[in-house]
């Protein structure tokens, strides 16, 4: 049996081809109907229309009339409930997307809706192959206008009006558009045959912005060095509280630890190698570019608070292994706590001026608590 294509613009070549496989013409316009004896006095009646519908009953010879107009009456109800037929239909041409609705949806939603509907209209031109490297094309364009324009300086796109770059890249695609496609579609509307509504052009730019936007937040959020320092600050955070919780701990109301095994054990093993981490953290963190001094200040103060604090680890697991008198080791524990005291003394400033900064530019964010 021959296949119909879906693609009704070579309604020609489809016309020629059912005419040799279904040789009886349909009182219903587009359809073709065959008769083939299956067996002894049974016939089959099968029929086939343009538009890739396709009817088949069996009956015996002297029913063949009968079940024929019965078999026509079931087309023109195919045609009424699937495929309302018009004047502008009844020829099997098949809807566009006009050169206005590819511009308007280019203007909405970028090059992107704009390769859709240019994709759909080369499917409808019988070329699904071009459609597809429309398609592609118009990615490729996405990325690069939209990637090119993260590049350029806010001070130089401040001075730019916000309906230029729209209308620039609309007007090239408008060009292209009716450069591949113009004839074709100027053919079909002296043909009186329909077009797509502007409308679902409105929705694909809409939908395309809403998903070029969703990209762009995405990646910003990704390589922002802010963003960042956020996802950091949170780890930095949690090493804090891990490496400290011993000590709250092991502390009386006073604030006196006790000294214990369970306490170095702790600190060798978790607290030390924790606060190393968080050094490492530090140092990846100041490398990146962008940053902005009050991010870079409290950075540089965490920094040498985590390093006094390592120094502190190692006094302690010194004087567990005798490596010092006690009074040594309670004078250097006492001078490292103090070195400790002073530094977050200097962080706390430090620490206000960032959360002002980051109110200004993100939410919120816990920061280590210089006070633990």
């Amino acid at each position: 049996m021959y296949d119909v294509p879906l693609n009704r613009m070579k309604e020609h070549d489809i016309t020629n081809e059912l005419k040799k496989a279904y040789p009886i013409k349909g009182k219903v316009e587009g359809w073709y109907f065959r008769t083939t004896e299956t067996s002894a006095g049974v016939f089959l009646i099968e029929g086939r229309s343009v538009r890739g519908a396709s009817i088949s009953k069996q009956c015996a010879e002297p029913e063949l009339d009968e079940v024929f107009a019965g078999c026509q009456r079931e087309a023109q109800q195919i045609e009424g409930e699937t495929v309302p037929l018009t004047d502008d239909d009844e020829a099997g041409l098949p809807r566009f997307h006009s050169l206005t609705a590819v511009g308007l949806a280019a203007y909405l939603g970028g090059p992107l809706a704009a390769g859709i509907l240019i994709r759909r209209n080369f499917i409808s031109m019988g070329e699904p192959g071009r459609g597809s490297w429309a398609l592609w094309l118009s990615l490729l364009a996405t990325v690069a206008i939209f990637g090119g324009l993260s590049l350029v300086p806010e001070q130089i796109m401040a001075k730019v009006p916000n309906a230029v770059i729209p209308a620039v890249y609309t007007a090239v695609i408008f060009a292209l558009a009716e450069k591949w496609q113009g004839a074709v579609l100027r053919k079909h509307k002296e043909n009186k045959a329909r077009f797509y509504s502007r409308w679902r052009a409105a929705g694909v730019g809409l939908i395309s912005l809403v998903l070029i936007m969703g990209c762009i937040l995405a990646y910003a959020v990704a390589t922002d060095p802010v963003a960042k320092f956020i996802k950091s600050s949170e780890k930095l955070a949690a090493n804090e509280s891990v490496a400290l919780k011993i000590f709250a701990e092991k502390s009386d109301a006073l604030g006196n630890v006790t000294f214990d095994a369970e306490l170095y054990d702790y600190v060798k093993e978790v607290s030390l190698p924790t606060l190393l981490e968080s050094g490492r953290l530090i140092e990846a963190c100041l490398r990146r570019p962008g940053l902005e001094e009050p991010v870079i200040a409290y950075l540089r103060v965490m920094q040498e608070l985590e390093a006094a604090r390592v120094k502190l680890f190692n006094i302690i697991l010194e004087g567990r292994s005798g490596g010092t008198q006690e009074t040594d080791f309670q004078q250097a524990l006492a001078d490292q706590s103090h070195e400790i005291e002073r530094i977050e003394q200097r962080l706390e400033p430090v620490t206000v001026q960032l959360e002002k900064y980051l109110d200004n530019n993100v939410v919120a964010i816990p920061l280590p608590n210089p006070g633990n």
